[in-house]
């Protein structure tokens, strides 16, 4: 209150919407790549951000009609996000308690040895999906970048959320204190 600049009233709620807004962007770019990647999603998380995922797969095949492996990847994509709708499903009348937005677990990483906690399966997915696109640049160069930035995106989101999950920690030990 002290010393600080006036501020229009409703200022930070337009930056506060414009930030969400990217975040939904950014979560559904990622959910281009989550249903190969992760499995045990909650019953949420394939819901707003799949048909954010679907429409940016769309716009990106009509900007890159050259590429012939966009449609084969958008059905695949597909049917990969109902078998994820089915397995969601099957979990939750098993009565597997899964939270509602829960982005699944990194199956790939965890399919190593060596992988033991969930930050590192998740550096080795996107290592992995990072390096699947670099591998299809000679065949296909849309979806090579499709990829390879879809991989960037994983880790962005991944920081993100990580920063939240340790804010949101630290709220609840101020709040213990």
């Amino acid at each position: 209150m002290f010393n600080q600049p006036y501020q229009q009233p409703g200022t930070g709620l337009w930056i506060r919407g414009i930030v969400n807004l990217c975040y939904l962007a950014l979560s559904g770019y990622v959910t281009c790549f989550t249903p190969f990647l992760r499995r045990n999603f909650g019953r949420g998380a394939l819901g707003i951000n799949a048909a954010i995922a679907f429409v940016i797969i769309m716009f990106y095949r009509l900007a890159h009609p050259e590429s012939h492996m966009l449609g084969e990847f958008q059905l695949l994509w597909m049917a990969f996000v109902v078998m994820q709708w089915f397995r969601t499903a099957w979990l939750t009348k098993k009565g597997i308690a899964i939270h509602s937005r829960c982005d699944g677990y990194p199956w790939l990483g965890y399919a190593l040895p060596f992988v033991k906690q969930e930050p590192l399966a998740r550096v080795i997915e996107f290592l992995g999906l990072l390096f699947f696109g670099v591998s299809l640049g000679r065949i296909d160069m849309p979806l090579s970048a499709f990829l390879v930035f879809g991989s960037l995106a994983l880790l962005v989101k991944g920081g993100i959320d990580s920063e939240i999950d340790r804010k949101r920690l630290q709220a609840m030990r101020d709040a213990e204190l």
